[in-house]
């Protein structure tokens, strides 16, 4: 993570941070796509739309009218974060790529739907942790910006803050 000019965190991407190389990269792509992260990944963002819905509706929206800002500043958000799938799973990879070696990503890659490949992925908490992190600081970014346009958007259609 660093910080940009104003401050704000941002997460690199794999393209922008440092990684150990194309193949490493490449075997952490084919990894997580086997983990099922494509698979998932719109129900993922629909999780953290719900949840980010009831969030600010709970702590921040204390005007009703407010509620269908909300609901369109989270939409035009989900749609930006579908958009931004391949920077998610950059993210990921990036994850995978520096805490697992190529041989074990390469064994994992081969034996997943094995039972070895069953118990590497049981044993691999601490990789899926440092990812599941990774992911909550760019959601956590991403509902940051979506928390900004909806005051933003209120004060423009005049409602009370």
């Amino acid at each position: 993570m660093t910080n940009d000019n104003n401050g704000e965190e941002k997460v690199e991407t794999a393209a922008s941070g440092a990684d150990d190389g194309s193949e490493r990269m490449e075997l952490a792509r084919k990894l997580i796509k086997i983990l099922g992260y494509e698979r998932n990944y719109e129900k993922r963002v629909d999780r953290a739309m719900a949840l980010t819905y009831q969030d600010m509706k709970q702590k921040y929206v204390r005007n009703p009218k407010m509620l269908p800002v909300l609901r369109d500043v989270l939409a035009e958000v989900r749609q930006d974060m579908l958009k931004r799938k391949q920077e998610y799973f950059e993210l990921m990879a990036r994850e995978y790529a520096k805490g697992m070696d190529k041989d074990v990503m390469a064994a994992a890659i081969e034996f997943y739907s094995s039972p070895l490949g069953q118990a590497f992925i049981k044993q691999n908490k601490m990789v899926r942790r440092r990812a599941k992190a990774a992911s909550k600081v760019w959601v956590k970014s991403m509902m940051k910006k979506a928390i900004q346009d909806v005051f933003r958007k209120a004060r423009e259609r005049g409602l009370p803050l």
